[in-house]
């Protein structure tokens, strides 16, 4: 039962870590910024200082696996779940519960490498995928390439260059 009278006292330190390992294995990984945050506002509290940050960690700081990342977060992963450089990307909600800031760097790497992708053969080239594109694309098509793998259905009606590669 929360109980934001006792959120500072060792006894309520049980409920503390209940909340957060929940968290954490609902929603992992999570930053400790974060934690703290939803911690906080579900006893009711405003603000998210030192002490409130104390009790937390020493909550949880024993029953998830954390890393700190190169942004200088401490990131904490759901049970079982082990710690990587990259994860998938879990989005950000429109009614503010979860904003960039919140964002563990594993999952905004992450969203990175959805969107764009390297060709090993060209290191000099970026490619970025066109279906994470929301505005209008005013360049026009160049060329087809790898037309020797296209779809059976998949017909060239233009005038375009055509080249079995990447040229």
């Amino acid at each position: 039962m929360l109980s934001p009278d006792s959120f500072y006292d060792d006894e309520y330190l049980p409920v503390i870590e209940e909340i957060s390992t929940s968290f954490i294995d609902q929603t992992g990984p999570i930053t400790f910024k974060y934690l703290n945050t939803k911690v906080a506002r579900i006893h009711g509290f405003k603000r998210t200082g030192a002490q409130i940050k104390k009790q937390v960690w020493a909550a949880i700081y024993r029953e998830r696996s954390h890393n700190k990342t190169p942004d200088q977060q401490t990131v904490f992963w759901p049970e079982g779940v082990k710690i990587k450089e990259v994860c998938d990307f879990n989005g950000i909600k429109n009614d503010g519960e979860r904003v960039w800031s919140d964002v563990p760097y594993p999952e905004k790497l992450g969203l990175a490498v959805s969107i764009i992708s390297k060709n090993y053969l060209h290191p000099g080239i970026v490619r970025v995928r066109l279906g994470t594109i929301e505005t209008e694309i005013k360049e026009k098509p160049e060329a087809h390439i790898f037309v020797s793998s296209k779809a059976n259905w998949e017909e060239i009606n233009d005038n375009l260059p055509q080249y079995n590669s990447y040229e």
